[in-house]
């Protein structure tokens, strides 16, 4: 059964809709028909599935997650986003630099725009808190050279949202550090555990996170369906 998403209906345009595959050998002539009544399904399912027209394998969601480490110090040059003291537009930049391997930005027939649109929405609603309760920066040589997001998923877990470090600091172990402070954050707001979500083919965030006790536990294969 296709669900229609009415939050991404609205901000596409078109009827999209998500179908959680329960089995992989599921009726494809049964789904197509179900699919005439949208533009665009999302295909989530646990395994990988068999090659079928027009299902673009767009994101291998890959959930790794830690137990945040007891022994972690404040690190004082990681500090909170404030709107009044610091460029948001550099903060712009570096959220849609995290997108990079984004299957919004992946799937060429989604426009940059809307891509570039859904990923300022996600940076306003996580500074003003809607969707995280902090938003951490680096500053180097005046200029924000890297950040991350961590929200709330239940009163033992928190989550990072976004992070990036700006092209031209990379190399310093300044992800290192936003990780890090992260981890102390959420410990100083009651967390036990901490997650991140990426894409399986965005390796250097996958190495860097299990270089740092991260573990995979959790892949979701995401296709996109285009009734076009």
């Amino acid at each position: 059964m296709i669900q229609k998403l009415d939050w991404d209906s609205h901000f596409f345009g078109f009827e999209v809709g998500l179908f959680h595959v329960q089995d992989v050998n599921f009726d494809i002539e049964s789904f197509k028909k179900q699919a005439d009544f949208f533009k665009l399904v999302y295909i989530f399912s646990d395994n990988r599935l068999s090659d079928i027209s027009n299902f673009e394998l767009v994101d291998q969601k890959t959930v790794l997650e830690k137990t945040i480490d007891l022994s972690l110090k404040n690190n004082d040059s990681i500090i909170s986003f404030n709107a009044k003291e610091h460029d948001y537009a550099q903060l712009l930049d570096l959220c849609f630099l995290s997108g990079k391997f984004s299957r919004f930005r992946i799937d060429s027939k989604i426009p940059s725009t809307k891509f570039e649109a859904l990923y300022k929405l996600w940076i306003d609603n996580s500074v003003n808190k809607t969707f995280a309760f902090d938003t951490l920066i680096k500053i180097t040589e005046n200029n924000i050279s890297g950040f991350i997001t961590i929200k709330k998923v239940n009163q033992d877990v928190s989550e990072i949202g976004l992070i990036a470090v700006n092209t031209n600091y990379q190399g310093r172990g300044i992800a290192s550090e936003l990780l890090n402070q992260a981890q102390y954050i959420s410990l100083k707001n009651g967390f036990k555990t901490i997650r991140v979500p990426t894409q399986y083919d965005n390796k250097p965030a996958i190495n860097l996170y299990q270089k740092t006790g991260f573990q995979i536990v959790n892949t979701t294969f995401v296709y996109h369906y285009w009734n076009i």
